[in-house]
């Protein structure tokens, strides 16, 4: 019951599957926040069905999904447990920017190579990594255009609190940074 701009998550996490498939990768991962919201479900629900519709039983798409806190640390101690534990995904899909520098920094100095040793794809822009000279392949939100709309949903809403409700959706676009690369089924 209220006016709503927000992302296509479903879509966008649909999209970064896709996205890796088609550069060779099966073994696809997802980096996710413990705390749950309709976004975050959102994009789990969304990575899993592209995982399943690609082949992968329901389970082992479950079994992609990782879950942490939405920091830079916890990013770092997912890169600690990703080494460690010796994943053998191919890529990772990380939803927070916080998670991705982390992992991004910790992965690095554990002297492990992205892309080389890991594909990775973030949602929305890391503005860390941009700084620095790292390229991430992202899924970037319409933030200005979204921003427009929330505002015009608002003045209608002050003018005639009584209209029914808008949600609008809006679809992440992929950049193609360098943090990803093809890779070889044989």
């Amino acid at each position: 019951n209220y006016d709503s701009v927000q992302l296509a998550h479903f879509d966008s996490a649909q999209t970064a599957v896709r996205y890796l498939q088609k550069m060779g990768h099966q073994r696809i991962a997802l980096l996710t926040t413990k705390t749950e919201s309709t976004n975050t479900r959102d994009e789990k629900v969304g990575f899993m069905n592209a995982l399943v519709e690609s082949g992968l039983s329901f389970a082992q798409a479950e079994k992609s999904v990782f879950y942490e806190d939405m920091t830079y640390a916890d990013g770092a101690n997912f890169a600690n447990k990703f080494v460690r534990e010796g994943y053998d995904f191919t890529a990772l899909y990380i939803l927070s920017s916080e998670q991705c520098v982390g992992f991004v920094a910790r992965f690095q100095q554990l002297g492990k190579k992205i892309p080389d040793d890991l594909s990775l794809i973030a949602l929305n822009r890391v503005p860390m990594l941009l700084e620095t000279g790292t390229s991430i392949t992202t899924l970037d939100q319409p933030s200005e255009e979204m921003g427009m709309k929330a505002v015009e949903l608002l003045l209608k809403r002050a003018a005639n609190h009584t209209t029914g409700y808008t949600n609008v959706q809006y679809s992440a676009t992929l950049q193609e940074g360098f943090s990803t690369r093809k890779i070889s089924l044989f």
